[in-house]
């Protein structure tokens, strides 16, 4: 439990200072999972919008996993549908976002991706990010060699998933599809691994079928084809038999051994510490949007290689204008990533957290399909509560004013957890005021201050403190006025803490009161109307604070002459049904009422 009684209200953001000079307030920052922490940041004098997720490389419950849309190599899907798709019983996805950049008509990233140890696509020249089974992770561009051995003979493999051309060995896997596509001329054996999927690691497979002049062989689950043609059909042929055992080591130079996971961006944009967004620039050839504002998603590793950066920018909005990739690098900097690299943004900008979008998407059809996606996964079990917050350390607010409270719980891995109405509950002093089971408090009429609790199962967990302001000053407009029996005057007052911060309450929030009510009467609303001829004050107040404006009423009465029509001046004829220009106005001086002459109109029917 907290008690964070003093200063609480002086400090609402921590600030992260740019080498570029911009100012980066972290607005929120919350526990999501096992190792796992979502901090949003903002800048509000461009403005940006920033969202990070930091991930503990050491905890023992993550791990590093990436997606691929549809599981297919040729396949869109929505980074939070694949998110929730990748999550089930002790394989929960606690963050994604989406990746590298790709063909927007096939789905196809344009770079290499490895997922659970086996290869989508092989490599373009372009940056990659890497991680084995145990949390090491590696940021570079690399190259693909394999090899496939059969006893003391061997020959390579050219690639994975990709059209087999002449004399080529072309590993196929279930990301290609339900079979491999390839033509009649040559040679496939269906083999299947004996040991778990790797890269820069030897992958033990058993052959199951061989065949022949036929092509398209299907690959159901669990395994994988090897189709040759030419000289490598011919190794097929003269080495391979069913049942035989096959050893198939894929080489990704550099790269640690035993990577199951890898994806590619471009370009890279901090290196050792420092921008590297020009030089990646022309080492990659781009993007052509490399130094224009946009939304962006990037991922970044700290310098010891413990934590994970996740990062997105908001853009193309009026709250969130986008980023520079000099910008992204200058923020990435700043909350200590060590190399980055960016990956696609734009309207593919997407941030997952526990099933929720939690960056604003700019495609018009909302948030967009994608080529792959990287995910952070935990594999903790679920146990009872632990800890747990309140949305809030501590509120300040006026009498009889309202704050909904929310609160999040931990279990001891790090899993948040579902509070209920059954097992929490809230607690606050009478003299504060009153909160509801859903965490809705009230203050007190009365200047106070003290602890709100947040209790679980009737075990105190968190507190916030609550300070009830008092309103010291009034400012009641309009502050004189003349006004008759038919025309009211409508009155707004604006209060002033002991802070001078001004509060818009609600002119009912006021007690409304005149000092003669005989020449006018004022409701509750602020709105007064007038009796009889006079003067009156009007007064506002709250709680002890008060504000007086005077008011003259002034009611006519008898007979008063408006205009003896004794000449045209400032009278025009309009009407309806008439013909206005066979309309005439002018003066007589043989019918009078007062004065000398009299109005005379001259009209005809349209």
């Amino acid at each position: 439990m907290k008690h964070l009684s003093t200063l609480f209200f002086l400090m609402l953001a921590f600030s992260v200072s740019a080498s570029a000079g911009e100012r980066y307030d972290t607005v929120r920052t919350q526990r999501v999972g096992p190792g796992i922490v979502h901090t949003h940041y903002s800048t509000p004098s461009v403005p940006w919008e920033m969202d990070v997720l930091q991930i503990d490389l050491k905890n023992p419950h993550l791990k590093l996993e990436t997606a691929k849309g549809k599981d297919l190599c040729r396949g869109l899907e929505r980074t939070s549908s694949m998110a929730a798709r990748k999550t089930s019983a002790g394989h929960r996805v606690v963050g994604a976002i989406n990746a590298d950049f790709y063909d927007m008509s096939t789905g196809q990233p344009i770079n290499m991706q490895v997922a659970q140890g086996q290869i989508v696509r092989g490599p373009q020249a372009l940056s990659t990010i890497a991680f084995t089974a145990a949390n090491r992770v590696a940021l570079g561009r690399v190259s693909l060699k394999g090899v496939v051995k059969r006893g003391a003979a061997q020959t390579a493999v050219h690639d994975v998933n990709a059209t087999r051309n002449t004399d080529q060995l072309i590993l196929f896997n279930g990301y290609q599809g339900a079979s491999t596509g390839a033509n009649q001329w040559g040679t496939e054996a269906r083999i299947r691994p004996l040991t778990t999927w790797a890269v820069n690691d030897t992958v033990v497979c058993v052959v199951d079928t061989i065949v022949s002049g036929a092509g398209n062989m299907p690959i159901p689950a669990g395994t994988a084809v090897l189709s040759g043609h030419g000289t490598s059909e011919a190794f097929l042929k003269a080495t391979m038999r069913t049942r035989d055992t096959v050893r198939i080591f894929m080489a990704v130079a550099p790269g640690p051994e035993g990577i199951t996971e890898m994806l590619g961006g471009f370009p890279r944009i901090v290196k050792n510490g420092a921008d590297y967004v020009d030089q990646g620039y022309a080492e990659e050839g781009g993007p052509d949007h490399t130094y224009q504002r946009h939304n962006r998603t990037a991922i970044g590793i700290s310098a010891d290689s413990s934590k994970l950066f996740f990062v997105t920018i908001d853009g193309r909005t009026t709250a969130s204008l986008g980023m520079t990739l000099k910008e992204v690098a200058d923020f990435m900097l700043a909350i200590g990533v060590h190399q980055g690299m960016n990956f696609d943004g734009g309207g593919s900008t997407t941030m997952v957290v526990n099933n929720t979008v939690v960056n604003v998407v700019t495609d018009p059809g909302g948030e967009r399909s994608v080529a792959n996606a990287m995910m952070a996964v935990t594999t903790a079990p679920i146990d009872t509560v632990a800890t747990a917050e309140l949305s809030a350390a501590g509120i300040r607010v006026l009498p009889g004013e309202s704050y909904a409270f929310a609160s999040t719980a931990w279990d001891t891995y790090g899993n948040v957890v579902p509070l209920t109405s059954a097992n929490r509950s809230y607690r606050v002093a009478p003299a504060l005021g009153t909160v509801t089971p859903a965490g809705v408090y009230t203050a007190a009429a009365k200047p106070d201050s003290g602890w709100l609790y947040l209790l679980w199962k009737d075990r105190p967990m968190d507190s916030a403190f609550v300070v009830i302001k008092a309103i010291t000053r009034i400012v009641l407009k309009p502050k004189s006025c003349v006004t008759d029996s038919v025309r009211p005057v409508v009155y707004s007052a604006v209060s002033y803490d002991a802070a001078n911060i001004a509060h818009a309450l609600p002119p009912s929030t006021f007690v409304w009161s005149v000092t003669d009510p005989a020449v006018a009467t004022v409701d509750a609303s602020g709105v007064l109307t007038g009796r009889r001829s006079g003067r009156t004050n009007v007064i506002a107040s709250y709680g002890s604070a008060s504000d007086t404006a005077n008011v003259s009423v002034e009611i006519g009465r008898g007979v008063a002459v408006i205009d003896s029509m004794e000449s045209l001046s400032g009278w025009t004829a309009t009407g309806f049904n008439i013909d206005t220009a066979a309309t005439r106005l002018s003066l007589v001086s043989d019918r009078v009422a007062l004065g000398s002459q009299a109005f005379t109109i001259g009209y005809g029917f349209t």
